[in-house]
């Protein structure tokens, strides 16, 4: 997908770090490298990957309509222009539902952990 538009690829990994607990940070190295404008778009698998907090994708729309790198958001599973307000609005139902699946997970374990005692 970089190769397609032209865009040099840097990775940024936070394997193994809850997207809903805690600091993630190669994320938050990201969003420096983004705020000093040495990244100028960004790749991911799908947006759920980004955020599972709809607070982090708030500030994720913030730094990238200040860096002016908003439209410059691709998925692997379908777009998402940050840059309009169609497009904020998909993210953030994206976010609600990732963030449902989140308390859904839990109310799973939970149960589950019951049901082992």
């Amino acid at each position: 997908m970089c190769a397609e538009r032209g865009w040099t690829p840097v990775e940024y990994v936070d394997n193994d770090t809850s997207a809903t607990k805690g600091v993630r940070p190669q994320y938050r190295k990201m969003l420096t490298a983004i705020t000093a404008g040495e990244i100028d778009a960004v790749v991911v698998w799908h947006l759920d990957r980004l955020h599972r907090q709809p607070i982090e994708l708030e500030e994720f729309i913030e730094i990238t309509e200040k860096a002016g790198i908003a439209p410059n958001l691709a998925t692997v599973t379908g777009e998402v222009d940050l840059s309009t307000d169609d497009g904020r609005f998909m993210a953030r139902i994206m976010a609600a539902v990732a963030r449902k699946e989140v308390e859904r997970k839990k109310v799973r374990q939970q149960r589950q952990s019951l049901q082992r005692a």
